[in-house]
C-alpha cells in the first residue's frame, strides 16, 4: 500500500477535528475510552502495588514482576485498542457504536492476534534499538534501566554518569522514537481497520511515518513546547489548590484532585487516539484531505 504525503498544517487539523469530536455524544466516548484506559493503567497499577508490598526488591526479582506484568500488557491491551480504533470509526461514520465495542476484537481471535503480533514485532524493534545504543554507549542503557527499575519509591533513583558524546546519542533516538511510534500508532490503526496482516501493517505504518517524518517532527516539537507550557500551568494550579486543601484535610485533597486527574487523563487518551485515527485516515486511508476540509469549512 502506498502512503500518502501530507502537509505541515495536517497534524494540526487532525488534533483540531479529534478535539471537536469530544462535543459528540461524550457520554458513550468517554465510557470507551475509560475502559481502555483501565486495561492501560492496570499494569502499571499492579507494579506500584508490588513494589510497595515487596520492598526491598532485588534485581532478579523486579526484572521478574516487570516481565510478568509486561507479557499482561502485551496479550490484552492491543485487542483493547483494536477495538477501540474501530470504535473510533463507526462513531466517525456515524455507525452504531457503544462502550463495550472495545472489546469487539476478543471474538475475532484472528484479528487480536494481529494485534499482539503487531505490538511484540515492535517491542523487538525497540530491543534492538536499546540493544544497539547500549553497545555504542558502552552498556550505560542497561545500567540507567537498572537503576529505574531498582528505584524505591518516594527516594530518587541514583543515574550512572552518562559517557561522552550521550547528547548526540540522544537526537538520534529522538529521531528514531518519533519515527517507531509514528509507524506504531499507524500500523495498530492499519491491522484494526483493514485486512492487511500484521507484517504488511508494520511496512505500510512505517513508510507513511518516514515519508512525512519532517511533518510529524516539527508537529511534535510544537506539541511538546505547548504541552511544557500546558503542564507547567496546571502544576501551579494544582499545586495550590493541593496545598490549600491539605491545609484542611489531606484525605480532602485526594478526593478532590485525583478525580479530576483522571478526567484530564481521559481527555488525554480520547484526542490521542482520536488524533491517531485521523492520521491513518489521512496516510494510509481513503479520504486524504477531508479532515482538513472540515476543519476549513
Amino acid at each position: 500500500m502506498t502512503a500518502k504525503s501530507i502537509s505541515f498544517s495536517a497534524p494540526f487539523a487532525w488534533l483540531t477535528a479529534s478535539v471537536e469530536s469530544l462535543r459528540t455524544d461524550p457520554g458513550t466516548l468517554f465510557g470507551a475510552t475509560a475502559l481502555l484506559m483501565a486495561f492501560g493503567l492496570v499494569p502499571a497499577l499492579i507494579d506500584q502495588l508490588l513494589r510497595w508490598c515487596m520492598q526491598p526488591l532485588a534485581t532478579g526479582t523486579a526484572l521478574a514482576i516487570q516481565a510478568v506484568i509486561w507479557l499482561f500488557g502485551m496479550v490484552l491491551f492491543p485487542p483493547v485498542l483494536g477495538g477501540y480504533l474501530r470504535f473510533l470509526r463507526a462513531r466517525a461514520q456515524g455507525q452504531p457504536a457503544r462502550p463495550m465495542d472495545v472489546f469487539a476484537l476478543f471474538r475475532e481471535p484472528a484479528a487480536a492476534r494481529r494485534m499482539v503480533a503487531i505490538g511484540l514485532i515492535f517491542v523487538a524493534i525497540s530491543v534492538a534499538v536499546l540493544l544497539a545504543a547500549n553497545f555504542a554507549t558502552g552498556g550505560y542503557m542497561v545500567e540507567f534501566f537498572k537503576a529505574a527499575i531498582t528505584a524505591v519509591p518516594g527516594k530518587p533513583p541514583v543515574f550512572p554518569p552518562p559517557p561522552s558524546g550521550f547528547g548526540l546519542w540522544c537526537l538520534l533516538c529522538a529521531v528514531l522514537g518519533v519515527t517507531t511510534m509514528t509507524a506504531n500508532n499507524l500500523a495498530f490503526t492499519q491491522a484494526a481497520l483493514g485486512s492487511r496482516s500484521s507484517i504488511d501493517a508494520v511496512g505500510d505504518g512505517f513508510a507513511a511515518a518516514l515519508r512525512n517524518l519532517h511533518v510529524f517532527i516539527v508537529f511534535y516539537l510544537a506539541i511538546l513546547i505547548a504541552g511544557m507550557i500546558f503542564a507547567l500551568i496546571i502544576g501551579l494550579v494544582v499545586g495550590l489548590i493541593a496545598m490549600l486543601l491539605g491545609f484542611i484535610s489531606p484525605i480532602l485533597a485526594l478526593v478532590v484532585l485525583v478525580p479530576i486527574y483522571l478526567a484530564m487523563l481521559l481527555v488525554l487518551y480520547a484526542v490521542m487516539f482520536g488524533f491517531t485515527y485521523n492520521a491513518w485516515r489521512a496516510t494510509l486511508g481513503d479520504d486524504i484531505g477531508k479532515v482538513e476540509q472540515h476543519i476549513a469549512a
